[in-house]
């Protein structure tokens, strides 16, 4: 299905609606649109999430490789017209590229551009392609599973925005590669991944859910059970599935289970306590186990009780919100009536609210790139 052109929508009211400046007629036009249009709304969360992360930017620096990616791509669509969305979003990815400009990476760029495939690097012990032994310099390709032995390890170079490392006892698949998205499957094992790359461009299957590179480090490991274990080094990670997703950000961990889907996020900080409330709501939901996360999560954690907001049952929800607001009082824009009703504007609001009063405003927060394409 082909995609209607922004301009037959609300796009041009959205930075208005964002900034509050919007009233009367205009107001309640953008309001009834969004409630019908998963494109706007789409739209209107990356607005928010650029203007987040300019309001944390000090210096605007970054690698002239990723300047010369952004230039490239705004000069090629040169001919349609680039409103303030479209230079907030290039600024922002200056703004990431600032960030892991100071993250060495692995491997020089020149290596990862010559051919099909990814080249693997750093290869230490029994690694193969296939059935194939592989050495240093060689090429894993679309459909091809890269596989380390018990005392093996490589790096994977992924086109030019970064690598994957995977630990002994792994095994990674090339799904597809484009340069719109790079989409990789972990098996077994796990894998540290280090990205210099706009939001969304890298993307980790596994049999539990999927896990979106929003400009960060991570680690990503399977564990006996076949659930999926994420610890996040650097930025967010945001993690998917079918009926609930999960964002994570640097220094927080989430577990996508099989049977479950995915997990509440955890600070890296929590005691025992917080982390045996939140796997027991995972893992049993609401009553008991909601009460006990309401009582021991504290002001660290309230992006934790942020992401119940939408997992509990409606009658408990309110609940949810009294504890939240203790720990992090919500915005203007996040009224009780909306956040009880799930509304994504007032969620957006106060889940922004929560990451900059915790200094988790990172510049690689998710946004997309859809305004270059």
């Amino acid at each position: 299905m082909r995609r209607t052109p922004l301009s037959k929508h609300v796009e041009d009211l959205l930075t208005a609606y964002v900034h509050g400046e919007l009233h009367g007629a205009d107001l309640e036009r953008v309001e009834h649109h969004l409630r019908d249009c998963r494109e706007c709304r789409q739209e209107l969360d990356n607005i928010r999430s650029v203007c987040s992360a300019l309001g944390s930017v000090k210096s605007l620096q970054s690698r002239d490789a990723l300047w010369s990616q952004v230039n490239g791509q705004l000069n090629r669509r040169r001919k349609r017209p680039i409103g303030r969305f479209a230079l907030a979003a290039a600024a922002a990815i200056g703004a990431v590229a600032f960030w892991f400009g100071t993250q060495p990476l692995s491997q020089p760029t020149a290596l990862v551009a010559a051919g099909p495939g990814f080249e693997l690097f750093d290869v230490q012990g029994s690694v193969t392609v296939g059935s194939k032994a592989v050495t240093e310099g060689s090429r894993v390709r679309q459909g091809q599973a890269v596989c380390t032995g018990p005392d093996a390890k490589t790096k994977v170079a992924v086109a030019d925005i970064g690598n994957i490392e995977l630990s002994p006892n792994s095994e990674l698949s090339l799904v597809a590669s484009s340069a719109k998205e790079h989409r990789l499957r972990l098996t077994k094992g796990q894998i540290s991944a280090k990205v210099v790359a706009p939001p969304r461009l890298l993307i980790i299957e596994t049999a539990a859910g999927e896990a979106v590179d929003l400009g960060c480090a991570y680690t990503l490991k399977i564990d006996a059970q076949g659930d999926t274990v994420l610890k996040v080094t650097a930025g967010w990670v945001a993690l998917e599935r079918e009926g609930a997703d999960g964002l994570v950000p640097s220094g927080w961990s989430c577990i996508t289970r099989k049977k479950q889907g995915v997990g509440t996020p955890v600070c890296g900080s929590a005691p025992a306590a917080v982390r045996a409330a939140l796997t027991r709501f995972d893992l049993h939901a609401n009553g008991p186990a909601l009460s006990d996360c309401l009582k021991v999560c504290r002001k660290e954690d309230a992006l934790s009780l942020w992401h119940l907001l939408s997992r509990t049952l409606a009658s408990d929800r309110e609940l949810v919100w009294q504890a939240l607001a203790k720990l992090s009082a919500p915005p203007a824009d996040a009224r009780k009536e909306d956040v009880l009703k799930l509304q994504p504007r007032a969620l957006t609001a106060w889940r922004q609210s929560i990451m900059d009063s915790n200094g988790h405003s990172f510049l690689g927060l998710p946004f997309s790139l859809d305004i270059f394409r």
